[in-house]
């Protein structure tokens, strides 16, 4: 979240929304940036935090999930995937067309 306010700053974006989900209270005082401790796997809850901030679809979808790691990497792989399978909604039903996702995923 850090980076991308940054990137937004240095390309003189202004009003920009910048929303972050985690399982793990997360606080940055960071203009443009709010924060929930949720999981995003809860679409109506996501969904109803979104609708709280006046959005209903987005530009753009950046995560950083990772599944905690086992250090054998075939295995950490398939859990990677199965947390982006789950997330699958948040693709298909918040971006606006033409919007852009970003996603981490261990191989």
């Amino acid at each position: 979240m850090q980076y991308t306010i940054s990137q937004l700053q240095k390309n003189k974006v202004k009003d920009f929304k910048l929303v972050g989900f985690d399982l793990k209270q997360v606080e940055l005082n960071l203009p443009g940036l709010v924060t929930y401790k949720q999981d995003i796997t809860d679409q109506e809850k996501v969904k109803e935090l979104l609708a709280e901030q006046g959005i209903e679809k987005v530009d753009f979808i950046q995560s950083d999930m990772a599944p905690n790691t086992t250090g054998i990497k075939d295995l950490d792989a398939m859990r990677s995937v199965e947390l982006i399978e789950q997330t699958l909604w948040m693709y298909q039903t918040l971006l606006k067309p033409n919007g852009k996702f970003v996603i981490k995923i261990f191989m």
